[in-house]
């Protein structure tokens, strides 16, 4: 895939975060009682560090899913040829 398969992993990291995000903020949403404007600083805190550890876990097990998809596609492609120089 060359040049092609960061952008691949961004995009499906991306598409695999964006309901992951959502799950999180209404976890936090529902289950966190804002009372003060320190509240509020340390929910925002907190939140950030766990949307980057969430991004990061997506992240890496999506690159991981990618790479493996490739692998296999190379791998078929070499069988594929193999049985052509074969067969001629």
């Amino acid at each position: 895939m060359g040049p092609v398969l960061p952008f691949v992993k961004l995009g499906v990291a991306a598409l695999a975060g964006i309901p992951v995000s959502k799950i999180a903020n209404d976890i936090i949403k529902n289950n966190v009682t804002i009372v003060t404007k320190v509240d509020k600083i340390k929910v925002a805190t907190g939140s950030i560090v766990i949307g980057a550890m969430i991004s990061q876990s997506i992240s890496r097990t999506t690159d991981m899913l990618v790479d493996s998809v490739v692998n296999l596609k190379q791998r078929t492609e070499k069988s594929e040829e193999t049985t052509e120089i074969e067969v001629s």
